[in-house]
């Protein structure tokens, strides 16, 4: 069956409360359940058709652009090495870096849309200057994926183990992918977390 399951634990403290500013909404459970979504569509998903029978469905033209799509995700995380001699196995994890990919972009999309009918929540004060909505949205997405900071041999059991990137990157190659980031904060163009050249999941055009 096409189904997805949400665990009823995770709708809590510190996860998700409904009193919490929308933007955290958004880019907490938000980016979560964009991420589950996404899963209908990355290189397993898209094997499956509308009712979950094992079909070819797509087009040429846009399996191709597919192909293209998931072998840039599959070249851009092999190229993270949190150690010289370890980097991360880009085709194990493809399927989970294309949610990732696809649900921030679905959570921020769903965001925007909110705030073009309601408006956006007020800023909060704090750390030296209020944080704007699309601050806010970033800091929460990222802070989901905090944890102790890895040994090189826990990243090599991780890595061959685990279809997920570690933490740390899924952070990191989510939002170089995503534009959106680099203006919220005012980055410069061209760093290594705001590259010009980036991979372009599930979108039809750049924000």
């Amino acid at each position: 069956m096409n189904s997805i399951i949400f665990p009823k634990g995770i709708l809590q403290d510190p996860f998700y409360s409904p009193d919490y500013p929308l933007a955290t909404i958004f880019g907490g459970i938000g980016a979560f359940s964009g991420h589950e979504v996404t899963h209908g569509f990355d290189d397993q998903g898209v094997q499956w058709d509308g009712i979950g029978a094992l079909k070819e469905w797509m087009t040429a033209d846009s399996q191709k652009s597919f192909n293209e799509m998931a072998q840039c995700v599959i070249d851009e995380y092999s190229s993270f090495c949190p150690f010289p001699s370890v980097c991360l196995n880009g085709v194990n994890t493809q399927g989970e870096n294309i949610a990732d990919n696809g649900g921030i972009q679905v959570a921020y999309k769903a965001l925007k849309a909110y705030e073009s009918l309601n408006g956006a929540d007020p800023r909060l004060p704090g750390f030296g200057s209020p944080f704007t909505s699309d601050q806010l949205f970033f800091l929460t997405f990222a802070q989901m994926w905090c944890e102790p900071e890895k040994t090189k041999d826990e990243y090599e059991t991780y890595i061959a183990t685990d279809v997920h990137s570690p933490a740390l990157y899924r952070v990191l190659g989510t939002l170089q992918n995503f534009p959106a980031f680099k203006n919220a904060f005012n980055c410069p163009a061209n760093t290594p977390y705001t590259p010009d050249k980036h991979c372009n999941v599930w979108t039809s055009k750049p924000f």
